[in-house]
């Protein structure tokens, strides 16, 4: 990713995941509350800060935990489970609840593990 080492150098992994957890309370909280089509799908662009900063992070995170000589495989890991495993549950979340509920609720629901995703990033050392 273009400029991921500058971001690394200058703000770090941890803040790096707190941004990317701090993204998403805006966007979330926009799309429950605001009707307005052109104002929610302006706040989306709010999700490739969220998803570049996550990422970076990540990557950086399972490299700095792997050994030498695993590095790869950890790597090929993270969207093997962050694309795979964890879409695949997050899809049947979401079609389940969307049966019963709607959208604008979903996002709703979102800022509860947002929040706390957030909170849990504030106490993370550089």
């Amino acid at each position: 990713m273009f400029g991921a080492a500058w971001l690394l150098r200058h703000i770090g992994a941890p803040r790096l995941l707190l941004l990317a957890c701090l993204a998403g309370l805006p966007r979330f909280a926009i799309t429950v509350l605001v009707t307005d089509p052109y104002v929610v799908a302006l706040c989306q662009g709010l999700h490739g800060i969220q998803f570049g900063a996550f990422w970076v992070a990540a990557v950086h995170h399972m490299s700095s935990l792997a050994p030498a000589n695993l590095k790869r495989s950890a790597q090929a890991l993270l969207p093997a489970t962050g694309f795979g495993l964890a879409t695949l549950c997050s899809l049947a979340v979401s079609a389940t609840w969307l049966t019963f509920g709607s959208t604008r609720a979903l996002f709703g629901l979102l800022l509860v593990p947002a929040v706390l995703a957030s909170l849990a990033a504030t106490r993370l050392r550089q």
